[in-house]
């Protein structure tokens, strides 16, 4: 009698860990989720490690959010987890590396309607706020306009501008930039500029 060989099942189980499928911005939450394979029979501690970025939520659990501080924009990005529920002898480690851009965009922190003239005091406050957080940030107001804009009407405001952050909030001049483009728009965009942002246009 011929007896069926009873093919093995391996006792170990398997983590799969994926991330980002697109290269991504430092400076932006990235996720990173592991899923085990293989019979379920106990429940499992997942802890986490990041080359490259922090974990700012999830350490833990299966899924995790990450970012990259701008400073280390262009390094790799790993997520590795372990976990110590399996049987001895299987591997513990799995991990996921996401594609990073060497740059990092221009954060948005206010808005107001109209022109430079409408930009309030508290307005100027909330982006000094921003500004004092990181010696090497710039602050950068965007005027879009539709109707033309003469130089007797942009440079009056930018100064104002300039010496109450300069003389109120002591902000030094040359991380704060005042631009103005034409636009179908009549607004006023606060932009926060980390270390290798880049000016936004409209």
């Amino acid at each position: 009698m011929w007896l069926r060989n009873e093919e093995k099942k391996s006792p170990c189980r398997v983590i799969n860990v994926a991330g980002p499928t697109e290269i991504v911005t430092a400076g932006k939450e990235q996720i990173f989720t592991a899923t085990l394979i293989g019979e379920e029979k106990y429940q499992f501690e997942y802890n986490w490690t990041v080359e490259g970025g922090k974990i700012i939520e999830g350490q833990g659990t299966t899924v995790i959010k990450v970012v990259q501080p701008p400073e280390l924009a262009g390094a790799n990005l790993v997520a590795i987890v372990t976990t110590k529920s399996f049987p001895a002898g299987c591997d513990l480690i799995g991990s996921e590396t996401a594609l990073i851009c060497d740059c990092v965009d221009p954060l948005q922190i206010d808005e107001v309607s109209g022109s430079l003239a409408d930009v309030k005091k508290e307005n100027l406050d909330n982006l000094a706020k921003y500004l004092a957080e990181d010696p090497s940030a710039r602050g950068v107001l965007i005027w879009e306009f539709s109707k033309p804009v003469f130089e007797r009407n942009f440079k009056p405001e930018e100064r104002r501008i300039t010496e109450y952050l300069t003389k109120e909030k002591n902000i030094p001049k040359e991380r704060i930039i005042i631009k103005a483009f034409r636009s179908d728009n009549n607004v006023v965009r606060f932009w926060y500029l980390s270390p290798g942002a880049k000016i936004p246009t409209p």
